[in-house]
């Protein structure tokens, strides 16, 4: 009983929000509710038109927090989508990360695996002995690592939303879209 409430406000969230869209002569960019966007060089969800279409609510995400933000539209210079799949530059880009990441903790493992290292019988390996082999076996298992992680990258990457190209605002128009078929112009 008590969750019908929740999805009356749900539906009517649905029905009220308004898509924000960018125009010019040759395409459109329509930006949905919850859409990942990415204005002025950070990265935002965008919300709804607040204030009669004159601004823009947005939630920027941190690390353990949210931030609710409102920008005024003609306060955007530029802007990115975030709907570009199954690239090969962000295929590349998240598997060179991965790769970098994965070389970084295991080469570490392996030193600090090394420098602990006591050696197999017999005397007590000196310090120079334990840092070559600490180099050695981080260089190893780095590599060992960071093939997985690029490996796992390149499939994030393929499969993952990149960004699009940077586009100015000054280009185009924006527009606030109520209905698929009913366009508000604000500029």
């Amino acid at each position: 009983m008590k969750s019908i409430p929740f999805f009356v406000i749900l539906l009517f969230n649905l029905v009220i929000c308004q898509n924000l869209v960018f125009t010019n002569n040759q395409e459109k960019i329509i930006f949905k509710k919850n859409e990942l966007i990415n204005i002025n060089g950070q990265k935002y969800l965008y919300q709804k038109a607040v204030k009669n279409n004159s601004q823009i609510h947005l939630i920027k995400s941190g690390f353990l927090r949210r931030e609710n933000i409102t920008i005024d539209t003609n306060k955007i210079e530029t802007f990115k989508t975030h709907k570009v799949r199954f690239s090969e530059r962000n295929a590349l880009t998240k598997g060179f990360y991965g790769l970098k990441k994965g070389f970084t903790y295991g080469g570490a493992f392996g030193l600090i695996f090394g420098l602990n290292w006591n050696g197999k019988g017999g005397p007590k390996p000196s310090i120079s002995s334990k840092v070559g082999f600490g180099l050695g076996l981080g260089v190893l298992v780095g590599t060992y690592i960071g093939g997985y992680g690029a490996i796992i990258g390149l499939a994030y990457g393929f499969f993952s939303k990149g960004e699009s190209e940077l586009y100015n605002s000054d280009n185009y128009k924006i527009k606030f879209d109520y209905n698929e078929n009913t366009l508000i112009n604000y500029r």
